[in-house]
């Protein structure tokens, strides 16, 4: 369950088992300059059947998408154990119901995923980023505003909370001409004290924003409206977060759990923490048609018991 299946290179497609880990899938992808650029957390340890179960995905989120952007086949057994196919090999295969879509983020509630199809892109030739260190709420949700309008293609907008302290991180990648220009061009369309981050200070900070999407003790998720996130780590206070700003993800550590969700449903978004939810579902305003859908595909309740029950 943990060896590639078929790799076209020229196609840059790659079908893996599902209990691969990550770590060792981006390692066959890196040895033909080739990537699945999303970022997982304990990579090492994680299989790629459980990452797209959760549908983790980090700080690139922003430039290259999540993994609904890149599943392109899957198989899996239901609750029943009836094996099913969905999607294919080839990325225009688009017979069928796209399953694939509906069992990403599933949290295993819906079957196991035992195959996946990935479509892959070249790996860049190097990354690099700027640091902006702000004092200023206001200023700052300007600066992620103006961006909206930049001259410049970051895969990477993080605002990042320390305390009273908070700071933009803008990371890019491509060429090394192409990274050059644009920490030049983003530096001079934002005013405010800057640091050029090179590729090691840059994937320092993607490894250190990853890691935080773990749920453990004291640390929470919310999905917030990209305008709102400013306003919720201003609220929020001494909190230590990065917020992947322009698609209104937060992730952080907290001890006052129940304020920060409070803080998160009052500007419109949602919390989640191990501690305060019992499961990836609770609270969510479909919960009768996921009831219904899961009622399909596994109807006797033998997979994930964290489907539906209340916070």
């Amino acid at each position: 369950m943990s060896n590639v299946i078929d790799y076209p290179v020229a196609d840059m497609t790659i079908t893996v088992r599902g209990g691969m880990l990550v770590a060792d899938l981006q390692a066959v992808l890196a040895e033909q300059d080739q990537h699945l650029p999303i970022d997982i957390p304990n990579a090492n340890s994680t299989t790629i059947g459980d990452a797209v179960s959760r549908n983790v995905s980090g700080s690139r989120r922003f430039g290259y998408g999540t993994f609904r952007d890149y599943v392109i086949g899957l198989e899996a057994v239901d609750g029943r154990g009836r094996q099913f196919k969905s999607g294919g090999r080839v990325v225009k295969n688009v017979a069928g119901y796209d399953l694939c879509k509906l069992l990403i983020g599933s949290h295993g509630t819906l079957a196991n995923i035992t195959q996946l199809t990935f479509k892959v892109l070249p790996r860049p030739k190097t990354v690099g980023g700027v640091r902006f260190e702000m004092n200023d709420w206001e200023r700052t949700d300007s600066v992620l505003e103006q961006a909206t309008n930049s001259a410049t293609r970051p895969i990477v907008i993080d605002v990042v909370a320390k305390g009273d302290n908070h700071s933009i991180v803008f990371v890019f990648d491509g060429s090394p001409a192409e990274v050059e220009w644009q920490q030049t061009c983003i530096c001079d369309e934002v005013i405010e004290p800057s640091l050029r981050l090179d590729a090691t200070q840059a994937s320092s900070h993607l490894a250190a924003a990853t890691q935080l999407h773990v749920l453990e003790k004291n640390r929470f998720v919310a999905g917030l409206p990209s305008s709102a996130v400013c306003r919720f780590l201003q609220q929020a206070g001494s909190v230590n977060a990065v917020a992947h700003a322009a698609n209104g993800i937060v992730v952080g550590e907290t001890k006052s759990m129940q304020a920060v969700r409070a803080m998160a449903e009052g500007l419109g978004g949602w919390c989640r923490a191990n501690d305060v939810d019992a499961g990836p579902f609770s609270g969510s305003k479909m919960l009768p048609m996921m009831a219904k859908v899961k009622s399909v595909f596994d109807p006797d309740n033998k997979l994930s018991s964290s489907f539906g029950k209340p916070a």
